[in-house]
């Protein structure tokens, strides 16, 4: 009864923070929003900023949150308070301040060729 409640609260708060599905595993949780949204953009952008080591955002707009859960007990309450604060994060006013772009990695230099300085004769 008590990982029944457990899952009723999740559903709850997944109700406020508008997200439609949560796939939990042992390396991690996915979470999708309803209609590819969330309300607070800018939260879930600061979010991912702090926890850049384990936090992303798909190409197919979904929050991949990758941890180490091996224990479905422990699984169960560690999404349960991660979807606690992504709650807390929709329901939070939008901040004005923006997290720096991410700095984009350099190109690899180019490859030097090598110049011949004789070319064999043709016959």
């Amino acid at each position: 009864v008590g990982y029944l409640l457990e899952v009723m609260e999740i559903k709850g708060l997944c109700r406020r923070a508008n997200i439609a599905q949560v796939d939990a595993g042992p390396k991690g949780v996915s979470v999708a929003f309803r209609a590819k949204s969330f309300p607070n953009p800018a939260g879930l952008i600061w979010f991912i900023h702090d926890n850049s080591d384990t936090a992303k955002v798909t190409p197919d707009q979904k929050f991949v949150y990758k941890a180490d859960w091996p224990d479905p007990v422990g699984r169960l309450k560690a999404v349960r308070v991660l979807i606690r604060t992504l709650t807390e994060i929709a329901a939070a006013p939008p901040r004005k301040d923006m997290p720096p772009p991410p700095r984009p990695k350099a190109p690899p230099p180019p490859a030097k060729r090598e110049r011949f300085t004789h070319r064999p004769k043709r016959r």
